[in-house]
């Protein structure tokens, strides 16, 4: 290495606020790829002015200006100068700038409101240090480390201010609003409530874009409104949910006329809202509230709704109003990152550039299973995580999919792994309490010693939440008990099952007069009773298939159940009990080869 060179840390946040508190997934994917195409233009910078050579992204995907291309929000880099890193920061800085204000000028904002707010959103970090008298692992791990400490110390201006604050980050004052409100002196009593430059954008956006009373911010309304080509008509959860239900469907042309009759018709935006498609939604007030004018009577259009749902469920497909929101993330990152489980630590360099190597590999191999349009819509692909919105009848297939091809980092290594969280969530959910879940069950899968697990949360449109972490070999295991579901038992014996032993583990401590092996059996003996006294199929061979399957999958989840604590062992009976809810509500919610009509 040269030793005049300097090793840099840059990154750009606010990732939480800026992606977390999303309402509609526009704004989740607007927020996602505006960082990424930050950080790509730093990066980009770094190299063409400033010589540097890039450890982590690749360079490749740093070159690449797809659409469809994620970079980290951060880069590791080998530059000529300590001066490298304020010239970034200043360069992100203007171009955020530049591109907000440009974006919000269309719609005839001020910019004396809307510049402070712009000024003082982005936080850019970036470390640096000569690599002079330094290995590269040791420069790497110092130069980290003051990283989190900058990043850990958050600097912020207090602005007292008594306008409205914006409807989906809380922090700023809204200077953009819908109302819909006919009364002048209602209308102007409301209008009181915000920033005196604020505007109302009643005739310039779709009430599927804005809700009737909301207001945003400046950065805000550029996540939902900036039309770059990566935020252009990103699915809606309504439209999600939906993907595999409406490919089925031969009569393509049946939608294109239900779609033709329900669109709003006092906008510039004309997309189809897919919440038209649930019965639920098909009301006046639904359709007045959102600048629809009826082609037809309210009557017809519900007539030919209930004709689409009852044709797709004819030619194999179910009508589900759910849909995944899954969050996965390599397993200990920072260590291999930081070289801990590479012998000799002078490779260092280039172990950090295979792993990058390795990631971007990755990165494409998620990017091609998304290629699939029935699937489900990728929000974000770059280094070890990902983030994407999927279709429950793709979702097994999927997760074994980006399990799969999680690329291994070297031979004589130990195995990466990556864990994840899924929220299985109705389309009416807030889209921010869903993220916080989907963030929830992934730190819960994390949790679990050695990880690879997978946590996923039921979010039921009634409230409840039935959430249960398992490892990753147990996914073909709740496959194999939904399919079960269909052909061999029904649900009967999960309710028995509860009933029992909840009383029995009702504190979860196991008695330690007895052994654990015994607990096992005696747990296995009887949900395999209760599995064949619901049986649908009374064949020898179903039986025999009952009882193989609780030998063979159902006994290793159960085992992985028991935990030991300072000599004391506890059974986690609620999760091994939801890990069934989950497998009855796929069973009875989304559609399955062997689903009965």
């Amino acid at each position: 290495m040269n030793p005049n060179q300097y090793l840099l840390i840059f990154t750009i946040g606010p990732v939480q606020s800026f992606i977390a508190q999303a309402r509609k997934t526009r704004d989740l994917y607007a927020g996602s790829s505006l960082l990424s195409k930050l950080c790509q233009k730093a990066a980009k910078l770094a190299c063409s002015q400033y010589e540097a050579s890039m450890i982590f992204p690749t360079r490749e995907q740093i070159d690449d200006e797809s659409v469809s291309v994620s970079l980290p929000n951060r880069f590791v880099a080998l530059v000529n100068s300590a001066e490298v890193g304020k010239k970034l920061e200043d360069c992100v800085k203007n171009e955020f700038r530049t591109s907000v204000l440009s974006s919000i000028s269309k719609h005839g904002a001020p910019f004396a409101g809307v510049a402070p707010q712009v000024e003082d959103f982005l936080r850019v970090y970036w470390a640096s240090l000569p690599l002079s008298g330094y290995d590269y692992n040791t420069a790497y791990n110092r130069v980290s480390g003051w990283l989190d400490a900058a990043k850990n110390t958050r600097v912020f201006k207090q602005v007292p201010s008594s306008d409205r604050k914006c409807s989906l980050c809380g922090e700023y004052a809204a200077m953009f609003l819908y109302s819909s409100e006919p009364d002048v002196e209602k209308l102007r009593q409301f209008m009181k409530r915000f920033h005196g430059e604020a505007i109302n954008l009643k005739q310039k956006v779709s009430p599927i874009a804005m809700t009737e009373r909301e207001g945003l911010c400046a950065i805000c309304f550029y996540k939902r409104f900036d039309q770059t080509p990566y935020n252009e008509g990103f699915d809606s959860t309504a439209k999600i949910a939906l993907l595999y239900s409406l490919s089925k469907l031969k009569d393509q042309k049946i939608l294109e006329i239900y779609q033709n009759s329900l669109r709003a018709q006092n906008s510039s935006d004309k997309r189809f809202d897919e919440q038209l498609y649930f019965e639920e939604n098909l009301t006046q007030h639904y359709l007045d509230k959102n600048g629809v004018t009826l082609q037809k009577s309210l009557h017809e259009l519900r007539v030919d709704r209930s004709k689409i749902e009852e044709k797709i469920k004819t030619e194999g497909g179910g009508f589900c109003r759910y849909y995944a929101l899954v969050m996965l993330d390599g397993d200990d990152m920072g260590k291999w990152v930081a070289g801990e489980w590479l012998q000799d630590k002078s490779e260092s360099k280039n172990f950090h550039q295979h792993i990058s190597q390795q990631l971007c590999d990755y990165a494409k191999r998620v990017r091609a299973i998304f290629d699939k349009e029935t699937i489900g819509k990728l929000v974000y692909a770059g280094g070890d995580d990902v983030l994407a919105f999927i279709n429950l009848a793709c979702l097994f297939d999927t997760l074994a999919a980006l399990f799969h091809t999680f690329p291994s980092f070297g031979e004589g290594l130990r195995k990466a792994t990556p864990s994840c969280g899924v929220v299985v969530a109705h389309y009416k959910t807030p889209l921010s309490e869903v993220m916080k879940w989907a963030k929830r069950m992934e730190e819960l899968a994390k949790s679990l010693t050695g990880k690879h697990a997978i946590g996923i949360a039921l979010m039921t449109h009634s409230g409840a939440i039935t959430q249960t972490v398992f490892r990753h070999r147990h996914l073909q295991t709740l496959q194999d008990l939904i399919a079960k579901l269909h052909t061999h038992f029904n649900d009967s014996f999960l309710f028995n099952f509860r009933q029992e032993f909840f009383k029995a583990f009702d504190n979860q401590k196991l008695n330690a007069t007895y052994d654990n092996e015994m607990y096992v059996a005696m747990m296995l003996a009887e949900l395999k009773r209760l599995m064949l006294r619901s049986r649908i199929d009374h064949s020898e061979q179903a039986e025999k298939s009952i009882t193989d399957f609780v030998a063979t999958k159902v006994q290793p989840l159960l085992i992985e159940q028991i935990q030991e604590d300072d000599s004391e062992y506890s059974l986690a009976i609620d999760n091994f009990a939801s890990f069934f809810e989950v497998a009855r509500f796929f069973a009875q919610n989304v559609w399955h080869p062997n689903k009965k009509a």
